[in-house]
């Protein structure tokens, strides 16, 4: 697995005190993504996941005050990370998949290295669902099963993380426009309202670190 180059990423490896979470792409493939072409794809989704992070991570300064600006242009930019890959069967939630683990991982390596500092407020981990869910689902024509994204990894941060995580989600996947002006309000409700409902609910799940 290539880990980003950053400087945040760079010192966070040289710690020996540390456990790097970084291993799902090589050691534990999801069971819809162990075929090899499969697997390429979630891997493939995975590293753009990574160097999504690792881009907005270059607006942290040194004492890591800037979280932000970080969660900013992560959000901001998030749907160009998406990888330009086919409708074959496997490959949406291979893909979704993937990416979604490489933001959660390199986001919880950069919370190592910023220790002390929240990053996964309920907020910024309900918009980064919502708009993970809208990007993906518009991108395929919809999920086709609430676990299709996977979880965060880093402990969450801040105040009524649960609710303040799912009240950002369901605010942000009912507004949500992508850069082409299409709304995300269609994978709400309908067919697809059980697949969003247990979305959000999955992705802001309060774990503790002993789970």
């Amino acid at each position: 697995m290539n880990i980003p180059k950053s400087p945040w990423f760079a010192a966070a490896l040289a710690s020996s005190t540390v456990y790097i979470p970084i291993a799902r792409a090589q050691d534990a493939l999801p069971s819809e993504c162990s075929q090899r072409n499969l697997a390429r794809v979630y891997e493939n989704a995975y590293r753009r996941g990574e160097r999504a992070v690792d881009k907005a991570a270059r607006k942290l300064d040194d004492s890591c005050t800037q979280v932000e600006a970080l969660q900013a242009e992560l959000l901001d930019r998030l749907g160009q990370w998406i990888p330009q890959s086919g409708n074959g069967k496997g490959t949406p939630v291979c893909i979704a998949k993937g990416l979604t683990a490489g933001i959660y991982d390199a986001l919880a390596l950069l919370e190592m290295q910023c220790f002390g500092v929240c990053f996964m407020d309920g907020e910024f981990v309900g918009e980064l669902a919502g708009t993970l869910y809208c990007e993906l689902s518009l991108r395929f024509g919809g999920l086709g099963m609430p676990d299709m994204l996977s979880p965060p990894r880093s402990s969450p941060c801040g105040d009524r993380f649960e609710a303040a995580c799912f009240e950002t989600y369901t605010v942000t996947t009912q507004s949500y426009q992508d850069d082409r002006g299409r709304a995300c309000s269609p994978y709400v409700a309908g067919a697809f309202e059980d697949v969003w409902l247990s979305t959000g609910r999955e992705q802001c799940m309060y774990l503790d670190e002993d789970e």
